[in-house]
């Protein structure tokens, strides 16, 4: 693993085609900007871990027998599609197939008025 120090505004090149800048810095969390072609996908690790679980689950009740053709079914299904701000605490739980630490946690200060 290459592990990389930059400061806001600075870049990293990632062969001909990708490009990270750092955009922010706040507290421990960072937000960065990533340019990529459009047949490059681009997930968090946890979205990558929820669609790999759930492609090995429907690989389990499915019974599929060259493993060839299951990765190239799972392969053709991932969409990339454009959700509207208002829409992402509607459609992140569906995709993630729990509410998250978040939701719960605004349900929590919902209930109790903090």
């Amino acid at each position: 693993m290459l592990v990389l120090t930059r400061k806001p505004q600075e870049k990293i090149r990632i062969g001909d085609g990708i490009t990270i800048t750092v955009i922010k810095t706040k507290g421990s969390g960072v937000r960065l900007g990533i340019e990529a072609p459009a047949d490059v996908p681009v997930l968090r690790g946890e979205l990558l871990a929820a669609r790999d679980s759930f492609v090995k689950t429907e690989t389990d009740e499915a019974s599929v027998p060259d493993a060839a053709t299951n990765q190239a079914k799972s392969d053709s299904e991932v969409q990339f599609t454009r959700v509207k701000r208002s829409r992402v605490p509607s459609v992140l739980p569906n995709l993630l197939g729990e509410p998250g630490p978040l939701r719960a946690m605004m349900a929590g200060r919902a209930t109790t008025g903090a």
